[in-house]
C-alpha cells in the first residue's frame, strides 16, 4: 500500500457524508466507547429481552418513547439520540442490570463530612483559637468529636 492510500484509508475526525451531503455516520475513532445508555440496550439485546418490554418500562416515565428510538439510541453516532439518565436507571432497576463499578478509588482517607454554620463573632473567635493552637479546623473538630465519643462510650454501646 502506498503512503497516499494509507493516509486515505486512515480514519479521520470528519463525519462520513452521503451522496446528498448529509452526515451518515461519524468514525469510531472519535467515539471509541459506547455511552451508558447504549451499553444497557446492548445488554438487554444480549439477554434476548423483548423490545416491547423495554418500551413499556421507559414509557412509564417518558410517554413518547417507542421502538424506533431504541434503534436510534443504538446507532447514536448516526442519529445523535440517547436515553436520559432517568430512563437508563429505570431499565437497570427493572431488568436488574448491575451498574458498572467505578474505576476510581476513593481519594479521601476520611470521606465523611460534617459541617455547621456559625455567627461572625463565634467564627472569628474560633479562628483566633485555632491560630493560637496552630491547629486546623479539621483537627480541632475531630479532637472534639473523639473526646465527646469517649466520654459517652458506655451509652453508645447499648
Amino acid at each position: 500500500m502506498t503512503k497516499e492510500k494509507a493516509v486515505q484509508a486512515a480514519p479521520t475526525a470528519e463525519p462520513q457524508r452521503g451522496k446528498n451531503g448529509s452526515v451518515t455516520s461519524f468514525p469510531m475513532s472519535i467515539l471509541p466507547n459506547d455511552p451508558p445508555d447504549v451499553k444497557v440496550i446492548k445488554e438487554l439485546d444480549g439477554r434476548k429481552v423483548d423490545r416491547q418490554e423495554i418500551v413499556d418500562v421507559v414509557r412509564q416515565r417518558f410517554e413518547g418513547f417507542d421502538n424506533t428510538l431504541i434503534s436510534k439510541c443504538k446507532n447514536h453516532q448516526k442519529y445523535g439520540v440517547g436515553l436520559r439518565r432517568e430512563a437508563v436507571k429505570l431499565l437497570r432497576d427493572h431488568f436488574a442490570i448491575e451498574a458498572p463499578a467505578t474505576k476510581r478509588q476513593p481519594l479521601r482517607r476520611k470521606p465523611k463530612r460534617i459541617q455547621c454554620r456559625l455567627t461572625d463573632e463565634v467564627y472569628a473567635s474560633l479562628q483566633r483559637l485555632l491560630a493560637d493552637r496552630r491547629q486546623t479546623a479539621q483537627e480541632y473538630l475531630e479532637a472534639m468529636i473523639l473526646a465527646d465519643l469517649q466520654t459517652h462510650a458506655k451509652e453508645l454501646r447499648k
